[in-house]
């Protein structure tokens, strides 16, 4: 109905047609060579890239050894550029050659270009391909490291295929892939994007193709200006299927003008800059005929989706949402059958603050699992799985039965008149939980068993009357457990003091104390915010608070501190608004330093 399988073959007949007419010779590039034509040989290879593409014929290989090549590089015929090894085969822009200005690779013709690192030091594009609206062109990048360029590929009435590459731009103002075309061929300007890596400051695909497929790709923002895909001129079909989506402020995806568009089995989570959450749209689209969103999950975003135009409703059925900001959808959607609202995923690592680390694979137990579009199948067999790795071009994995996620407290006080203790905490969130488990003792480093576990409870709240007020406090410690009785981790102690009802308190540091510097609380904040950290023991401390420039701005402690959990004041009023860095340093009696760390936070006025 949707068209993805044909779209889908045509592209392949296309690289097929390719690999087929790759039958010239291979020729050869590196220092250890003699530099002897007709360079088929590492032993008679030249150092000069330029001088070998120009004797090639074309479709020659030219292979590239180790090493680095600095130069731009005009690639006027049909050629397959392979590098002898991604990482050590690097190529840098440098206009010493003279060649076509601001271009590491300048292609006139259709072109493959394989297993290299270029480099296009921040101001240069990549690879760019030039071609005559009467005679298209493919360029074929695979397996490429692509770094710093301010347009990555950049091609112009051309087919595209960009497979197995890493794409890393740190320039406010680059795009790592800009296709333009036009309407006088139809039949081609066909893109294929499968399994790469997008870090992009700006944009990861600026794209004006007929026919789009865009699968099995990771997008990560690295400002909170990113935008994942730019499609203002797509036309027939966009295929949108098994990417993860680090949502930047704007949007996962803005599309214009589309005849057909499928967006499925995507994962769509925010992005996180300075100590909080900068989470944009998933999907903001714009007069298109068909569109479909099905077995997607959205977790943190501003909107799943936001159609505009009053014909042609998006369907919108089976997809999961968590933590909406704004509304799950907007303008003219459909809400069909099969959606799960405000439910947790069960990712196998939330933690969003750092890029490298989130994992957005099932926990066993997630709802997610088995529960997407029932006429669409994984690789298994089974019921499609919603989110990124589910459905017939997901994979099969193992769902890790991880246990549920540490309590985080809330409300703890003591009722002197009738000796009742109340306890409270923030609900779990997790599908398969079962209940909480409390343990009481009068020892603050007790370990948690069945002698001292003082109830079971499915509620977030426990209450309890004290018969021994003698005691001056009380230690409490409560467990999540879920339904295979994993039981969580324990990160709070509920300390209850039972000689003063008004000094209760609520101590969030870790039970055995080691080196650590914790994230500032509250942050962003206005005009205080409280540093905390532990010391595993006793030693000499500094607390130094630091601007972007890396000047100190103020010394908020020097001095002994002994072995535990401290918490240190930081006052912002005389300063302006911005990111501020807090280091804490540890040194012992030999004024050696033990432990160093930073942070961030964020001063908002």
């Amino acid at each position: 109905m949707y068209g993805y399988t044909t779209n889908s073959m045509k592209t392949f007949s296309i690289i097929l047609i390719f690999a087929i007419s790759s039958f010239g010779a291979t020729r050869f590039v590196s220092y250890d060579g003699n530099d002897i034509p007709p360079y088929t040989t590492w032993e008679t290879s030249s150092p000069d890239l330029q001088k070998v593409i120009d004797y090639c014929a074309p479709w020659d290989t030219v292979v590239i050894g180790k090493g680095t090549y600095e130069g731009n590089f005009d690639v006027l015929k049909n050629l397959i550029i392979i590098g002898e090894d991604r990482d050590s085969t690097i190529i840098i822009y440098s206009d010493a050659s003279k060649k076509s200005n601001g271009v590491v690779f300048y292609c006139t013709d259709s072109c493959m270009i394989k297993n290299l690192t270029i480099n296009g030091k921040n101001t240069n594009k990549g690879i760019s391909v030039f071609t005559s609206v009467y005679k298209p062109h493919l360029i074929v990048v695979e397996d490429c490291k692509i770094l710093d360029c301010s347009i990555s590929v950049d091609a112009i009435e051309s087919d595209v295929v960009v497979k197995r590459s890493i794409f890393k731009n740190s320039i406010s103002t680059s795009e790592v892939v800009i296709i333009y075309s036009d309407n006088n061929f139809p039949q081609y300007n066909i893109g294929v994007f499968e399994n790469n890596i997008f870090e992009s400051a700006r944009m990861t695909l600026h794209s004006g193709l007929n026919r789009t497929i865009f699968n099995n790709n990771i997008i990560r923002a690295v400002t909170t200006n990113t935008r994942g895909l730019d499609i203002p001129w797509s036309r027939d079909y966009l295929e949108i299927k098994n990417n993860v989506f680090q949502t930047p402020g704007l949007s996962a995806a803005k599309i214009d003008n589309i005849d057909t568009l499928l967006v499925m089995n995507n994962a769509f989570v925010p992005y996180y800059s300075y100590g909080w959450f900068t989470a944009g749209n998933g999907i903001v689209l714009n007069n298109s005929v068909i569109t479909k969103l099905v077995n997607n999950i959205f977790y943190s975003v501003n909107r799943c989706i936001y159609k505009t135009g009053e014909q042609n409703p998006a369907e919108f059925l089976y997809n999961l949402s968590y933590n909406s900001i704004i509304s799950n959808v907007s303008g003219n959607v459909t809400v069909l059958g099969g959606n799960l609202f405000e439910t947790d995923p069960m990712f196998l690592n939330d933690n969003f603050k750092e890029q490298n680390s989130w994992d957005v694979h099932l926990q066993y137990g997630s709802p997610a699992n088995d529960s997407g579009d029932p006429t669409i199948f994984d690789l298994d067999g089974s019921r499609s799985d919603m989110g990124a790795f589910g459905g017939p071009e997901g994979i099969t994995y193992l769902y890790q039965d991880l246990p549920p996620k540490p309590i985080v407290p809330d409300t703890i006080y003591f009722i002197e008149d009738s000796s009742k203790v109340f306890l409270s905490w923030e609900k779990n969130s997790e599908n398969d939980l079962a209940h909480y488990i409390i343990y009481r003792d009068t020892v603050r480093t007790f370990t948690p068993n069945i002698d001292n576990q003082r109830g079971v409870t499915s509620s977030n709240m426990f209450v309890e009357i004290i018969t021994d007020t003698s005691v001056d406090s009380l230690f409490y410690k409560v467990t999540s457990e879920d339904s295979t009785g994993n039981e969580s981790e324990v990160e709070a102690i509920f300390v209850v003091s039972v000689e003063d009802s008004s000094s209760t308190s609520i101590d969030l540091n870790e039970i055995e104390y080691k080196f650590r510097l914790e994230q500032n609380y509250p942050n962003p904040f206005n005009p205080s915010t409280k540093i905390r950290y532990s010391l595993e023991k006793a030693g000499n401390v500094s607390v130094k608070i630091y601007d972007l420039k890396g000047e100190e701005i103020k010394t908020l402690y020097d001095g002994v501190h002994s072995k535990g959990y401290h918490e240190i004041v930081f006052d912002g009023s005389e300063y302006a608004s911005g990111i501020y860095v807090y280091r804490l340093e540890v040194k012992d009696d030999a004024r050696i330093p033990v432990f160093i760390d930073t942070g961030k936070m964020v001063l908002l006025k």
